[in-house]
């Protein structure tokens, strides 16, 4: 199950590594993720400006381009995200982001095409006193809150739980979906503090996640408490570089409620850049 692409993320990771391989060292390189490639085919692609920021991410389907997304900043802090579909060149959607006094967003209105003038949806979201994501909130204008997310984290501030409920304090309301984390040795590298914020969103979180979680466990119900999806994904044969950057990795992924589907394997490659 995949979250809804408009919804935005942050995620606090880590990684681990197997003994025959390079271990992660305690201050990783500042490299820069530059592409991911699935099987031998790129899915993303992503740019920086000479301030190390990230302005642009492609994304590829089939090893054909499929969409990107743009990123602005006003002076170092991040204000709208646009995405742009590669059949037409056309914004298919975009994001304003309210930011409070230390930078951090407090509220993103999103706008879908055609109105891309128009508030569709609106997100506001909570941090704890270590500056960590607590909760999501979406809603439409004038209406009450349709989801929240809510994030719990380890002693390493490491993301290890993430639920998701419909129709919160409202007689509907119910459990829509819990992601178990299991995190590794290693926090996600300063270096990528950045950009992190700005690669959530879209589906690309999860992306991110697979390369600093050794293990996840997603369930999702429907509003009448039924469980209709469950899968476990896992990582191994990880390699590193001397700095600890993941270069590749083997992703299993299971259906945990279809015993007899086959286990998707994905083997992972990661490429960065390490200008200064």
């Amino acid at each position: 199950m995949k979250r809804t692409l408009f919804i935005l993320s942050i995620v606090v990771l880590s990684i681990s590594c197997n003994d025959a391989d390079v271990a992660p060292a305690t201050e990783p390189n500042n490299g820069l993720l530059t592409r991911v490639s699935r099987n031998g085919v790129t899915t993303i692609e992503l740019h920086y400006d000479v301030d190390r920021k990230l302005y642009r991410v492609d994304y590829y389907y089939l090893g054909n381009p499929a969409s990107y997304i743009i990123y602005e900043y006003d002076d170092k802090d991040l204000k709208e995200i646009r995405k742009y579909e590669a059949i037409d060149l056309e914004p298919s959607y975009r994001i304003l982001f309210t930011l409070d006094n230390f930078g951090k967003a407090i509220k993103a209105d999103h706008y879908f095409k055609p109105q891309l003038d128009k508030v569709a949806v609106t997100v506001e979201l909570a941090y704890n006193a270590s500056a960590q994501l607590i909760s999501k909130e979406l809603k439409e204008p004038g209406e009450p809150i349709y989801s929240r997310e809510t994030f719990s984290y380890d002693a390493n501030n490491n993301l290890i739980r993430e639920e998701t409920r419909y129709h919160p304090d409202q007689d509907e309301e119910y459990l829509a979906s819990v992601y178990e984390y299991t995190p590794g040795e290693q926090s996600i590298p300063d270096t990528w503090q950045n950009y992190v914020f700005a690669l959530a969103g879209f589906g690309f979180d999860e992306t991110v996640q697979d390369m600093f979680t050794i293990k996840t466990h997603v369930k999702s119900w429907n509003s009448s408490g039924e469980l209709e999806y469950e899968s476990i994904s896992e990582a191994s044969d990880q390699v590193f570089d001397d700095d600890g950057n993941l270069m590749r990795q083997v992703i299993t992924w299971k259906n945990m409620l279809k015993l007899e589907s086959p286990v998707v394997v994905d083997n992972m490659v990661y490429d960065y850049t390490f200008e200064n």
